[in-house]
C-alpha cells in the first residue's frame, strides 16, 4: 500500500508541477458584468462574457482592424 501511494504522490507531484495554467485578467463593470481584458493581435479588447450566449459578436470595424473575416 505504500508503494502505491508513493507513485501516486510521485506522479501527481510531476503533473502538478508541469501543468499549464492560464491566467485570463478580469473586471465586473457597475452592470455586474464580467469584462474579459484579452490581447488579440496585440490589441488589448474588453469582451463582455456572457455564459449563455450561443454566438460570437464583434464590431465589424474592429474585426476589419484585426484582419478577421466579417459576415454581412
Amino acid at each position: 500500500m505504500k508503494k502505491i501511494f508513493a507513485i501516486y504522490f510521485i506522479v501527481f507531484s510531476f503533473l502538478e508541477i508541469t501543468a499549464q495554467k492560464a491566467v485570463i485578467p478580469f473586471t465586473i463593470n457597475e452592470y455586474n458584468r464580467i469584462i474579459l481584458h484579452y490581447p488579440i493581435k496585440n490589441n488589448m479588447l474588453n469582451l463582455v462574457f456572457d455564459s449563455g450566449a450561443t454566438i460570437n459578436v464583434l464590431d465589424s470595424a474592429l474585426a476589419r482592424k484585426l484582419d478577421f473575416a466579417v459576415a454581412n
